[in-house]
């Protein structure tokens, strides 16, 4: 793992080159910043930014943090950048996930209300629980909120350009904020308290929707999407898939005896 003095040098090299070059591509993540270079916020022509273990992009495609790195998670002080993202306004993809194990404390997303052209966040293995800041971002097409403290997802109500929700592993329990969303094209709840999938049934776009380990019990409002091709609805208290389902449907809601959930 490198020293703190170690992964600065690192951002900074990075930061440099990223002056000279300008191709809009930042990647910080995995060098065990405690501190926010002050070099960053100069970088205004940034339009993707990692500070996690990896970015999206707008394709879904993951990058994984530059190789050669030993794995040292960063853990900047949110609060210590509140002020200063309104300096990076053509920033489009931001990366602050963590994984398994890190224990990351990034809890306060205040300042990222300052992004306009956001269009990629992802938050993953986070400690986030309130999306408050996100709410004027209508530009915002995919957000990963997966393995965070996320219960409330009202902030997301305006949000109408989303096509990809991650809510897998989170206290997510109503989706109703998401009736109105008709560029949403995946949506992922596995393993969350959502009961009803009822608020999605106006939705014309939604081709892929994961209901593993929820307690959704009727799928009957999922029989009039148009566009749905892929239901996971594994350990659910599910009894019967609705006919026009049956062919969706890539997992049945009780697996054979003996076999237990994943984790």
């Amino acid at each position: 793992m490198p020293s703190a003095p170690e992964g600065s040098a690192i951002a900074r090299a990075r930061i440099l080159r990223e002056q000279e070059r300008r191709t809009g591509t930042l990647d910080l993540g995995d060098l065990g910043l405690t501190e926010w270079p002050n070099e960053l916020w100069e970088l205004n022509h940034l339009s993707c930014l990692n500070l996690g273990v990896g970015w999206t992009d707008a394709a879904n495609g993951f990058h994984p943090a530059s190789p050669g790195i030993p794995y040292a998670p960063n853990t900047l002080p949110p609060a210590a950048a509140r002020e200063l993202w309104n300096r990076l306004p053509n920033l489009q993809i931001l990366s602050l996930a963590g994984a398994r194990g890190d224990g990351s404390a990034w809890d306060d997303l205040a300042g990222l209300e300052s992004l306009p052209q956001l269009r990629v966040l992802d938050l993953s293995w986070t400690s986030v629980e309130d999306l408050a800041p996100l709410a004027s971002l209508t530009y915002l097409e995919v957000l990963d909120a997966s393995y965070t403290f996320l219960s409330d997802i009202r902030p997301l109500a305006r949000l109408s350009a989303l096509r990809h929700l991650d809510l897998s592993h989170t206290k997510v329990a109503d989706l109703a904020p998401l009736q109105d969303h008709p560029a949403l094209q995946v949506l992922l709840c596995y393993h969350t308290p959502v009961t009803t999938v009822a608020p999605l049934s106006g939705l014309p776009a939604l081709r892929k929707l994961d209901l593993t380990q929820t307690q959704v019990t009727d799928l009957e409002p999922l029989i009039t999407l148009p566009a749905l091709e892929t239901l996971l609805c594994a350990w659910t208290p599910v009894e019967t898939i609705p006919e026009s389902l049956v062919r969706l449907a890539s997992s049945a809601p009780h697996p054979p005896t003996g076999q237990t959930p994943p984790p």
